[in-house]
Formats: structure tokens, C-alpha cells, sequence
């Protein structure tokens, strides 16, 4: 039951996964496969995780608020995904403690346009030093968690 219930956040997460990687570009594919199995590769999913929910799971999911989706996404949110984004979990416990969506929904339009400018930037690292660049994007996301 609560797979079907929540069948749709999983859609909109796999729909927001499809669209960010048509604005990426192949270039995001091939540097996931120059990455190799590291917290570099690891940090860099995270990204466009975070980018696909930005900016398309979580307005809907905040548009019409459903609170036990929202809940099922939280419960969800965990690893390095969590890790990068501690904004987002400050957003949900202030919904929770206060009852008001405004600071999520403003944390998802800001997470979009960061997370959108840190995959560009992910990618112009990789153009430039090639398959030697894992330590430096490990870098560069650590030190632009939001």
C-alpha cells in the first residue's frame, strides 16, 4: 500500500533524473565512467540528485502537499545525499515544528540554481583535467554543500 501510495514521488524523482540529464548533457555520463568507485563518484550522484529534486520532484510534492510523501521523501534522504544538503532537512524540521512549507519550498528554488551551477562547474573541472579531476571535484563539492 504504501508503495502505490508514494509510487508517484519515485516517478517524479526518475522524471527529474531524465530531464537533468538531458540538460547535462553526455558529458555527465561520461564522467561518471572516468570516475572511479569513489566519494567523488559518490558526491557527484549526489548532485544530481539534489538537482532532479530541486527542480522537479519537490515542487510538486509542495505544490499540493501531501505530508506523508513529503515525510517518505525525508525518510529517504540519507547517505551523501544528506551529507551535501543539510539545508533541506533545517527546511523540513521547521515544517514540522512550525507547520509552514515556505521555508522548503524556498530552500528546493534555491537548492535548484546551486546545485545547477555546481553540476556546470563539476563538468567544466572534468573538460579541463580529464579523468585525473576526482580529487578536485571531491573538492569543489565539499566545499559548496548548501
Amino acid at each position: 500500500e504504501m508503495t502505490e501510495n508514494e509510487l508517484e514521488t519515485l516517478i517524479l524523482h526518475e522524471a527529474g533524473e531524465v530531464r537533468v540529464g538531458r540538460e547535462l548533457g553526455g558529458d555527465w555520463e561520461a564522467l561518471l565512467a572516468a570516475l572511479p568507485r569513489s566519494r567523488a563518484e559518490l558526491m557527484t550522484r549526489a548532485v544530481r540528485d539534489h538537482l532532479a529534486d530541486c527542480a522537479s520532484a519537490l515542487p510538486v510534492l509542495l505544490k499540493v502537499p501531501a505530508p506523508s510523501s513529503l515525510h517518505f521523501y525525508f525518510a529517504n534522504l540519507g547517505g551523501m545525499r544528506k551529507e551535501l544538503f543539510p539545508a533541506l532537512r533545517d527546511a523540513y524540521d521547521r515544517w514540522l515544528a512550525e507547520g509552514d512549507l515556505s521555508a522548503l519550498d524556498e530552500t528546493a528554488r534555491r537548492g535548484a540554481e546551486h546545485w545547477r551551477s555546481l553540476a556546470e562547474r563539476v563538468l567544466d573541472l572534468h573538460r579541463r583535467e580529464g579523468p585525473a579531476c576526482a580529487q578536485a571535484i571531491e573538492d569543489l563539492i565539499d566545499a559548496n554543500r548548501l
